[in-house]
């Protein structure tokens, strides 16, 4: 995960404020680890330098000035960093992964793009500002520490590095709790948008208390791995929580001993003591790290197999297979006006998607039988169906089909569903591409909205285009006569 993300570093532009980032870390971790050797020479009221205590007080306060106000750019450039790598991750799965993904998994599809890409970017800049500065406030405070007293800063080493061991086997745990945690999520999610999209329908079927137990269980199943989640973090708290006392009350008791037998001076175990907990920062950052990393690497698996989608056309049913190789060639060849007819589940809306995908978007409108509108205006939903549209002609088609009051500013969100098929039916016929593809047009429309559709789409193939659709209404049928007939048979 990390490398295949630092490989993107550059293409995202996030470079310079790396460097940055760095910077400040740096900045901060030097002034920090500069203040116990000035507080102790403070203390011990030595002046080798010819410095009063005066300027060594204030020598002091200004280190500590200055590694306060680095911290705080440090915290404003993690802030912007973390939002400039989870708008990269956000944006290349925009554009990278299968549209028919995000309509097959859309409520995992949401989590992943808000919540995963917002753990990972959290947890890449952590190891960026974190990491290298603190092997250098490590090193450096370990080299004071031997100095000052060896044999006590080996057996403060010892025992850290001991119970950072013992806390392997949590962090393993807590890394499948993660992962059961996300996949609940991931459920609950798809689950939900189902209940918001049904649920009218099944309150006027009288099954809206069997739907609300459907997302019930759905939540119990989150609750359920949440609790397990929060009983390994529970059963780790006060392991990790009790790292720092041990250390620090071991050094204590040590150091003081060793005060006692003259082997340091009491403004030696004050600076020993402040570059022990510069020592144990980086490894508890490393340690907080490290219970970050499961989370971190579940939601890069999330983001990465959001793309691993399986053929659509493999999942598809024998007949249905056959239906497209016997049909998809006569409509990539028609010209004029071709109706598809055929029973539902022969494979009339499949066979559309196959052409047109085959015939490429830069020439194809296309409109699916539940007419996908952006939730805005009519210019925002008139944009989604080319680059290039005619908003002229595009009015011109409303008001043909009898939507007269309509502007570029009227909002879709109060729109009946025969006002959304009649917009993006208008939207696409404004395209000015020389393939309309309309699944089910008539749906939601009445007789005369019917006699009106045929004749602009008859209008628009005199202009040189060509229109393929799908109905089982004998009535538009009718309206649209002359046109091609493409009657699908399982059997044949």
């Amino acid at each position: 995960m990390i490398m295949e993300i630092a490989r993107r570093f550059r293409r995202w532009g996030v470079t310079s404020q790396i460097v940055w980032c760095l910077a400040f870390s740096s900045a901060f971790a030097g002034s920090s680890v500069v203040q116990p050797a000035l507080l102790a020479k403070l203390i011990d009221g030595s002046n080798n330098v010819g410095e009063s205590l005066e300027e060594q007080a204030l020598a002091l306060l200004l280190v500590v000035v200055l590694a306060t106000t680095f911290n705080a750019l440090l915290i404003r450039q993690e802030g912007r960093l973390i939002a400039k790598i989870r708008g990269a991750l956000q944006k290349d799965l925009i554009s990278t992964v299968d549209a028919n993904q995000f309509e097959l998994n859309h409520g995992r599809g949401l989590q992943v793009v808000v919540g995963d890409t917002d753990t990972v970017a959290h947890y890449i800049v952590g190891l960026i500002s974190k990491i290298l500065p603190g092997v250098g406030m490590f090193i450096f405070a370990f080299i004071a520490l031997l100095r000052i007293d060896t044999i006590l800063t080996l057996l403060v080493l010892a025992m850290g590095v001991s119970l950072s061991v013992l806390s392997v086997p949590f962090l393993k745990r807590m890394a499948r709790a993660e992962q059961a945690n996300l996949r609940s999520r991931d459920e609950l999610s798809d689950t939900l948008l189902i209940y918001f999209s049904v649920a009218k329908v099944a309150t006027l079927n009288g099954r809206l208390e069997y739907l609300k137990r459907v997302v019930t269980n759905s939540f119990a199943n989150l609750q359920q791995a949440t609790y397990r989640s929060a009983t390994i973090q529970a059963q780790f708290a006060p392991f990790n929580g009790s790292i720092v006392p041990i250390l620090a009350v071991t050094t204590l008791g040590v150091a003081s001993w060793r005060v006692r037998v003259g082997a340091m001076d009491p403004s030696e175990l004050i600076e020993f003591l402040m570059y022990m907990f510069i020592l144990m920062a980086p490894l508890l950052r490393a340690l907080s790290l490290a219970s970050q990393r499961a989370k971190a690497h579940t939601a890069w698996r999330e983001i990465s197999t959001l793309n691993d989608i399986e053929n659509p056309r493999q999942a598809l049913p024998e007949r249905v297979l056959k239906v497209l190789d016997r049909n998809q060639q006569k409509l990539l060849d028609s010209t004029g006006i071709t109706i598809i007819l055929g029973p539902s589940g022969i494979g009339k809306t499949t066979l559309l998607h196959d052409v047109a995908a085959t015939v490429g978007p830069t020439d194809t409108a296309f409109v699916s039988q539940e007419p996908k509108l952006l939730p805005h205006t009519l210019e925002d939903t008139l944009q989604l169906y080319g680059t290039g549209p005619d908003s002229e002609r595009f009015m011109n088609n409303l008001r043909f089909l009898r939507m007269p009051d309509c502007t570029l500013a009227t909002t879709i969100a109060r729109m009946s569903g025969g006002e959304r098929q009649r917009v993006a039916i208008a939207a696409a016929l404004s395209s000015n591409k020389g393939t309309l593809i309309l699944d089910e047009p008539t749906s939601s429309l009445g007789t005369d909205d019917q006699r009106d559709l045929a004749k602009l789409l008859r209008n628009y193939v005199n202009n040189g285009a060509r229109v393929i659709l799908s109905t089982h209404n004998s009535d538009f049928v009718e309206f649209m006569l002359p046109a091609s007939i493409l009657e699908l048979e399982e059997n044949v």
